[in-house]
């Protein structure tokens, strides 16, 4: 499993710092520890490297995208609209990790062009097994990528 996982980037935009350093613990102890997690801490920035067509090259480019929703700036909701548009994004898989419960919310991200929702949960054990269940869908995507 690691040599699959190795030097694979993910992104985690995420706003806050209990909330990314959760993700950053959830992720290591599925074993996801070997990838390389950028964070982009602001909707704002986020949408800026999305759309600087300068800004992505083959050691930048995203392997995974973990998207909060509510963030300061720009919102999840629209930066996923952009990287589903940028054609260099089309095939980056895009989890939304958010606190929004709504069958709406779910619903529309689906169509939207998410991979897969998570809602936060708060309880930790139960968000480490939800990333889990991400980290196995992830590496069987690669997987058949890659094979």
């Amino acid at each position: 499993m690691s040599s699959i996982i190795r030097n694979k980037i993910i992104y985690v935009v995420e706003d806050s710092d209990e909330d990314f350093e959760a993700v950053r613990r959830a992720l290591k102890k599925v074993g996801l520890s070997e990838c390389i997690i950028t964070r982009y801490s602001d909707g704002d920035s986020m949408l800026e490297f999305v759309i600087d067509e300068n800004s992505l090259n083959a050691a930048s480019r995203p392997d995974l995208i973990l998207l909060d929703l509510n963030l300061p700036g720009v919102s999840g909701v629209e930066i996923l609209r952009e990287i589903r548009r940028q054609g260099r994004f089309r095939h980056v898989p895009v989890v939304i990790i958010s606190t929004a419960e709504s069958e709406y919310t779910l619903s529309n991200m689906i169509e939207l062009g998410a991979d897969r929702y998570i809602h936060k949960p708060v309880n930790f054990n139960k968000f480490v097994e939800e990333i889990g269940e991400l980290a196995e869908y992830w590496i069987e995507y690669l997987s058949k990528k890659i094979g």
